[in-house]
């Protein structure tokens, strides 16, 4: 156990730093770009990675329609995701893309059959709650979420939708394969998803610096393919509930990267909106804890 929770903290670790990297390295690339390479990337590494541990192409496939799904849910919400940071705060991004539980838990619901209780109902509505407070846009939220970020909060809302169907495919899938499986055909689509959008708006500027170069690679490999296999080690040793609701704390580190590396705002009233989905989503993952063990 004390190995899965190494392995969950190196994706919150990872995770925590991806909304701080992508608005740096956003300055010099666009932002369909910045998606596809990290797709890319990211399934490169996790093929590597099957393929050493002896996994074999003809076993990824057939396709079915969770795949498709799925591919298309990850390449648009990677796409949504990069293309929303550079027309919002990543403080703001980071807790309004947290819809993605909401959404994930609903079709799960509706598709799955997962059991939707009162306690889920509440914490649903507790995370709705708070992304409303930061998408209205004004109030006492002050300059954070002027009327200017109002299109890239939208775009976070809907790359939410993204990875909840992401979400949902993985987890029907992972009923009858093993994680490479699942990961690398949907990863794999996403990108040729990304590709053609990235083809459109290619927008690089005229010398990348080596920074930039640093934040793509480790945005794609390590943020992306990296992440997501300590995700699926973490997932084989902990509960996923435990595993959930350790992801669910690397929001709460990018509001503090953000703030500190970006010098982003961080009024007194964020802090109602960042309780409100933070608190939801907990409660969430209790309410699956208490499921999986039983009466």
């Amino acid at each position: 156990m004390n190995k899965g929770i190494l392995y969950m903290l190196g994706v919150v670790g990872l995770w925590s730093i991806i909304p701080t990297l992508v608005k740096i390295v956003l300055r010099e690339i666009d932002p369909f770009s910045l998606a596809f390479l990290r797709l890319f990337q990211g399934t490169v590494v996790l093929f590597l990675l099957y393929y050493l541990r002896g996994g074999r192409w003809r076993d990824l496939f057939p396709l079915n329609r969770w795949v498709l799904l799925g591919g298309i849910g990850i390449g648009l919400n990677y796409c949504l995701f990069s293309w929303s940071l550079s027309l919002t705060t990543a403080s703001a991004g980071v807790l309004i893309v947290q819809i993605q539980v909401v959404t994930w838990v609903l079709l799960a619901t509706l598709f799955l059959g997962e059991r939707l209780t009162a306690l889920k109902i509440v914490g649903m509505l507790s995370v709705v709650g708070g992304v409303v407070l930061i998408v209205r846009g004004r109030g006492p939220l002050g300059p954070l979420f002027h009327s200017e970020y109002t299109v890239g909060n939208v775009l976070m809302l809907l790359a939410g939708l993204g990875w909840g169907v992401y979400a949902l495919a993985n987890q029907a899938l992972s009923r009858n394969r093993e994680s490479f499986r699942i990961l690398i055909p949907l990863l794999g689509l996403g990108t040729l998803v990304a590709g053609p959008a990235a083809a459109l708006r290619f927008d690089l500027r005229p010398a990348l610096s080596l920074s930039t170069l640093v934040g793509i690679v480790l945005l794609g490999c390590l943020c992306t393919g990296g992440a997501f296999y300590l995700l699926s080690e973490g997932i084989k040793r902990l509960s996923a509930a435990l595993a959930g609701t350790m992801t669910n704390l690397s929001p709460l580190f990018s509001v503090l990267l953000a703030h500190l590396i970006l010098h982003e705002d961080f009024p007194a009233t964020m802090f109602v909106a960042a309780g409100l989905i933070m608190g939801g989503i907990f409660l969430i993952a209790h309410t699956e804890r208490r499921t999986n063990r039983g009466p």
